[in-house]
């Protein structure tokens, strides 16, 4: 069920970012760039709600035809009409492997038209976009101040992740929350849906016992974070790295299944850093492996 915080009220949106943008010269700082994102989430509608998050497994080594790579959770987000999702969703509710893999390669095939930007114009974009969104998890912010440019229909991204030691439990992590900012008018319009899939990877008797000396509050520690967001073609800004903006680059299916599903954890990293440090340990490997392609 979604949740609404209001905008701040008597606050005309557009004044308010044509005054934002006058604070930056040319975009070029990038701090100032962050606290104009800020203030202008401050002022909006916040639309929440959870994703609906479902489990995966693939033994496959295309890339490319699966709905997430081992040891990956994929954030699908589009419009709220999207056929694209809907055909994705549908797919998984068939469970055949056939459906999955052809609504992969719809979707594939929008992103691979797409067309990249420069950091200027996509800051423009961003501080003029009607709406921005954020997905959450736990404590941990995933992805800050995104857009879907150009009324794209559709995109994704993959994020590290460790595996749970509890596979029977669903799901292992805490919800992802959708954050829409929705601006300023009479009533908050949100314009976005999605959806969460969990690749787990297979983990060694080492990884699991290791893990389980993860407190449940701290499974947000299994996954990656912001400033590891692997994805097609969003425009997001991360205000804890004071990075103005990130052009996620198509890496979708470039990481080899089978090298993904190599790595590991071995006795001496988890001794000599105990268990949450080898998790971070472990993500750094995955988010290596997710950005070269492998």
């Amino acid at each position: 069920m979604a949740t609404i915080k209001k905008a701040i009220p008597n606050l005309d949106l557009k004044a308010n970012i044509k005054s934002l943008q006058s604070k930056i010269s040319g975009f070029d700082d990038e701090l100032a760039f962050v606290k104009a994102i800020n203030e202008k989430k401050l002022i909006s509608h916040k639309v929440s709600k959870p994703l609906e998050m479902v489990a995966y497994k693939s033994d496959s080594n295309d890339g490319t035809t699966m709905l997430a790579l081992p040891g990956t959770i994929r954030i699908f987000l589009a419009n709220s009409n999207s056929l694209l999702l809907k055909k994705l969703k549908a797919s998984i509710a068939s469970g055949k492997v056939e459906a999955q893999s052809e609504a992969m390669k719809a979707i594939a095939k929008v992103i691979a038209d797409r067309k990249l930007t420069d950091r200027k114009t996509a800051q423009k974009m961003i501080l003029e976009a009607e709406n921005l969104f954020e997905f959450t998890c736990g404590t941990k912010t995933l992805l800050d101040g995104g857009i879907l440019p150009n009324n794209d229909e559709i995109t994704y991204m993959d994020i590290p992740y460790c595996g749970t030691p509890f596979p029977k439990k669903f799901p292992p992590i805490p919800s992802v929350i959708l954050d829409e900012y929705c601006g300023t008018g009479p009533k908050p319009r949100p314009k976005f849906d999605g959806l969460v899939v969990i690749h787990e990877p297979s983990l060694s008797k080492l990884e699991i016992d290791a893990f389980k000396l993860i407190p449940e509050a701290n499974r947000e520690m299994l996954i990656g974070g912001s400033t590891v967001a692997i994805g097609t073609s969003v425009w997001y800004v991360s205000a804890v790295a004071a990075v103005a903006v990130v052009v996620m680059t198509v890496t979708a299916g470039c990481a080899k299944p089978g090298l993904l599903r190599d790595i590991r954890l071995d006795e001496s990293t988890i001794k000599k850093f105990g268990p949450q440090r080898a998790a971070a340990q472990l993500i750094a490997l995955r988010e290596k492996a997710l950005i070269s392609g492998m």
